[in-house]
């Protein structure tokens, strides 16, 4: 550019003799005009060579770097070409030669003693892989607690970078293993205590946890609980897999156990934190699966959160675990020949069948909740229970109760074996109540049986109940109610049908008076107020709807009660 400019500040040779002409004044100025675009091009050129310099790095820095950050790669490169190569050719077609030096070194890492009948080496892509035969674990008495016939070990590059044993795969084939538990509740897996981390002894659970794969191949387990005082549970035919990542430790195991306990046993987890020296403190999921299964059998070995005296069938349980503080377990039930208590106040309760879904949970310890999913039984008494579901919620501040399509009658039937409070059980012997409930929700705070608050609303159909309490009886109702301790209201409808409700006062005249005798009258009009006042309870009001119906109220003819028909457009009102 700045040739550019000082060629075009150059004046044409034929222009000399003008400009002698005009004397060197005209020079002068010429030359001016012609040198301020070339000052402004170079003071333009200069401004652009500071910012392209400000921008942009020297290129002898990125020449730096880069030969830097090149010769690291490839020194990286040679130093793991040449590990490659030693291991090829030098180190593992000598494996066998240092058996003894691989034996510390894995004794050192699970703090027990390890012996090894027969090792060889090979690859599995770019990892280098131990074919180990007849490998003994030593308990701390000196006691052979695992024998393994095969293993392959996939070793991980990791290893070389801390220093420790970590594996890619790590495979058993056709191990014995033995889990037990002594008196003071210390678990035990082939002898090996299972703790958290000490000094000098870095513990087998936090090193298994570590291992990217483990894997069991047909293995035989036995469980031995000491503590329990319960016999050894043999599981033939058991395959395991456990993955370990940083979100967390996934394992599944599929066992046969003996024909008297289950056809097949099928568990799986997915655990996001696990504390070896607490196992109560895991978080996460377990699920298992038994096809056919005999439930007391079991109880010599599982603790179950009812008292199960006989059932069998099959079924698929989800424990959800929050560590110490909470726990969820959920059941889906397909049992026959059940008997067993919900309660430890409650009678024994015995099922024909019993299908659906079944759970309980925990919050620390103070809040419970039991709940149903199309839940369905039938009783050695002939109570049959059609499909329902129920929530059922209680603390020391309160609960709340969630259900739909409950029958009444066979609930009330039932409430002896429920873990319903006492009143509410004598209530419904008393008032035999019929009918079904749906979308009933109810809440209180405070004790049950006193509440402080509580309010319920829900819908009916063909209710019917006895006389009980100041309460006059009553069939044939349906519709929907809201109550609480400030009062309520209830919309029903019987179209098609009657309602009858009957009176709750006394029968029991010496003599028979006669239809138009004061004490006649007066009597049937106390009974009509009262039948009234028990329906209109101060805050409770009945609100008409459309359709037909036809109400019952005691008279001055009749002692007991008789037969008055209300007809309106817009339905019936109780007064």
């Amino acid at each position: 550019m700045l040739v550019v400019a000082r060629r075009c500040s150059r004046v044409h040779p034929a222009d000399h003799g003008l400009a002698a002409k005009r004397g060197p004044n005209f020079n002068a100025e010429k030359r001016a005009d012609l040198d301020q675009p070339l000052q402004r091009l170079e003071q333009l050129e200069q401004a652009i060579e500071e910012t392209i310099a400000e921008a942009i790095p020297p290129k002898g820095r990125w020449r730096v770097a880069a030969r830097i950050a090149g010769w690291a790669l490839l020194a990286l490169y040679f130093l793991f070409a040449a590990a490659l190569l030693s291991l090829r050719y030098w180190i593992l077609p000598k494996v066998a030669e240092y058996r003894s030096d691989i034996e510390q070194s894995v004794s050192k890492a699970l703090g027990q003693r390890i012996t090894i009948g027969a090792i060889e080496a090979d690859w599995r892509g770019l990892r280098p892989e131990l074919l180990i035969a007849d490998v003994t674990v030593f308990d701390h008495d000196g006691r052979a607690a695992l024998t393994l016939p095969a293993v392959e070990a996939t070793l991980a590059w990791t290893s070389a970078l801390i220093g420790s044993p970590r594996f890619y795969s790590l495979v058993f084939d056709r191990p014995r293993l033995e889990i037990r538990r002594d008196d003071a509740g210390r678990f035990y897996v082939a002898g090996i205590e299972l703790h958290a981390e000490q000094a000098g002894d870095t513990g087998i659970a936090r090193w298994v946890l570590s291992q990217r794969e483990i894997v069991i191949r047909d293995a035989s387990v036995s469980w031995d609980d000491k503590q329990r005082g319960a016999p050894l549970l043999e599981l033939p035919g058991f395959n395991f897999v456990l993955r370990n990542g940083f979100l967390g430790h996934r394992f599944a195991f599929k066992a046969k156990p003996s024909t008297e306990l289950a056809s097949a046993l099928d568990v799986r987890g997915d655990l996001k934190r696990v504390d070896v020296g607490d196992p109560g403190a895991c978080i996460g999921q377990v699920y298992a699966e038994l096809e056919y299964t005999d439930l007391v059998a079991w109880r010599r070995w599982v603790d179950y959160p009812f008292d199960i005296r006989s059932g069998k069938g099959g079924v698929r349980l989800w424990l959800d675990l929050q560590g110490k503080t909470s726990s969820r377990l959920t059941a889906d039930l397909a049992l026959s020949q059940v008997a067993g208590r919900v309660a430890k106040d409650t009678p024994l309760l015995e099922l024909d069948y019993l299908q659906g879904r079944l759970g309980a949970s925990q919050h620390d310890a103070k809040e419970f909740e039991v709940f149903g999913s199309k839940l369905t039984l039938r009783t050695g008494t002939g109570i049959v229970v059609p499909p329902a579901d129920f929530r059922v919620r209680w603390a020391p501040s309160g609960g709340e109760i969630d259900a739909d399509g409950i029958e009444l009658a066979p609930l009330a039937r039932l409430a002896e074996y429920l873990p319903f409070p006492q009143a509410a059980r004598a209530r419904l012997a008393a008032t035999e109540p019929r009918g079904s409930v749906r979308n009933l929700k109810a809440d209180w705070t405070g004790d049950a049986e006193d509440p402080q608050h509580y309010s319920v609303r829900g819908g009916f159909a063909r209710l019917a109940s006895r006389a009980h309490d100041r309460i006059p009886g009553f069939a044939g109702l349906t519709g929907r109610f809201e109550a609480s301790e400030k009062g309520g209201s209830s919309r029903r409808r019987s179209a098609g049908n009657s309602l009858r409700i009957d009176s709750i006062s006394p029968s029991t005249p010496s003599r028979s008076p006669t239809a138009t005798s004061p004490e006649r009258c007066s009597a049937g009009s106390r009974a009509g107020r009262a039948a009234r006042a028990s329906s209109t309870s101060p805050g409770i009001s009945s609100t008409p709807t459309a359709g037909p119906s036809t109400a019952t109220f005691p008279s001055c003819r009749d002692r007991s009660s008789s037969i008055s028909k209300h007809r309106s457009k817009g339905g019936t009102r109780t007064t």
